[in-house]
């Protein structure tokens, strides 16, 4: 019985990466899953017609990144003087 990946929740996701438009190049995107983790996904295709996917799960990195660029439009800067 196929199994349903936990990095890529699209049903189509294997006609998505073989459609013409993705042949021959690599791509690269983020992908936020329906429990609110953020996942990269990367895949390219390979000489022999086969592909590699790779997915990783970023949702701690893209919460870090948030709150540093919250933290960069309302704090004041360091080293300022009011």
């Amino acid at each position: 019985m196929p199994t349903k990946s936990a990095c890529c929740p699209s049903a189509n996701w294997q006609h998505h990466f073989t459609t013409s438009a993705y042949r021959g190049r690599a791509h690269h995107y983020l992908q936020q899953l329906s429990d609110g983790r953020v996942v990269s996904i990367a895949h390219r295709s390979t000489s022999d017609g086969g592909w590699l996917i790779s997915c990783e799960d970023v949702t701690e990195q893209q919460r870090a990144q948030s709150q540093i660029d919250f933290m960069a439009r309302h704090d004041a800067p360091v080293g300022s003087s009011f």
